[in-house]
């Protein structure tokens, strides 16, 4: 009795729409497709689609059945003329990506899930900044990957946001900083107080500027 042939599992990647983080989980599309015989969609905004097709950067290699590329729009407003290719604010992409995205992003699962010659949608590969995709995941009873763009040393610095703004290192709304006596002494310092701390607040002061609490890039 012969077996049954087994469809490809089908991964549904997205990342955040920046240069930094499509790149990685593009290449990571490219392995599962390469290496381990996935069906891919990879998911970028509108907006970035249409960048990647105008400059050439989706290479001939990937246009194959079995490697599709799909978009959803951003939120954001349609640029004016003459800025089509301009770097998008930021926050403002932040902000948009997470109140905006849910919705066309559970279309697009729809749309692709099973059709059109295309395998079932077996998980979702998501940036760990798109995080609105656990919703849609959840809805559709589908597991998820979340993949952290960044390197290890980046990500690590991620992780002490807090404590930094805890001790007042990200500082807002002023333009000076305090002095290193009005900081108060490190965990180190505390332990033993005749150490010095291998950074100086003095260096990090010149490395660091943020304006305002309530940029959503500083919220944690």
């Amino acid at each position: 009795m012969g077996s049954i042939p087994s469809e490809k599992p089908h991964a549904v990647c997205i990342p955040y729409p920046a240069q930094g983080h499509v790149t990685p989980i593009l290449k990571l599309a490219q392995l599962l497709h390469s290496c381990y015989g996935f069906h891919i969609t990879f998911v970028n905004t509108h907006y970035n689609h249409r960048r990647l097709l105008n400059s050439g950067a989706l290479s001939p290699d990937l246009n194959v059945p079995d490697f599709r590329f799909e978009s959803i729009p951003d939120g954001l407003p349609v640029p004016p003329e003459g800025f089509e290719d301009a770097t998008q604010d930021i926050t403002e992409l932040c902000r948009s990506v997470e109140k905006n995205c849910l919705k066309p992003f559970k279309e697009l699962l729809g749309r692709v899930n099973g059709i059109d010659g295309s395998p079932p949608v077996s998980c979702i590969v998501s940036d760990g900044v798109m995080s609105f995709t656990l919703d849609a995941a959840q809805e559709m009873g589908l597991p998820e990957i979340i993949f952290w763009t960044t390197s290890a040393c980046g990500y690590c610095g991620y992780l002490h946001y807090k404590e930094l703004l805890q001790r007042g290192i990200f500082l807002y709304k002023i333009h000076s900083f305090p002095t290193r006596s009005e900081l108060g002494p490190t965990r180190s310092e505390q332990k033993n107080p005749t150490a010095k701390t291998a950074i100086s607040v003095r260096v990090v002061n010149n490395s660091v500027r943020v304006r305002y609490r309530s940029e959503h890039i500083w919220q944690v």
